[in-house]
């Protein structure tokens, strides 16, 4: 089994199961009473192997702990950010590289 899939499982156990995926291999869990997204997970290179954590910050204390614990045991980058903002930055940034 591939390391993402394998993460897939433990962040599952952590949060629920995935609610989201796209074709670029990313994924998304949700909080079923906010009805919205709490973590993702990016594949950016779509082969399993640069991954990255995305957590909401307003998600349950006790689950952004043991996900960051799980994501610093095993290696596995992640930030803490809002998901709007994370989109505008990289938005601009992709401009950026445009000009």
């Amino acid at each position: 089994m591939s390391d993402k899939a394998w993460h897939i499982s433990y962040l599952s156990a952590i949060v629920g199961p995935c609610a989201a995926t796209t074709p670029d291999g990313c994924m998304a869990w949700e909080d079923k009473e906010e009805s919205d997204f709490v973590m993702r997970l990016l594949d950016r290179d779509n082969d399993g192997k640069n991954l990255l954590v995305v957590i909401q910050p307003e998600m349950n204390e006790l689950a952004i702990y043991t996900l960051t614990g799980y994501c610093v045991a095993n290696d596995l980058p992640y930030m803490i950010k809002d998901w709007d903002t994370l989109s505008a930055e990289g938005q601009k940034e992709a401009q950026k590289t445009r000009h």
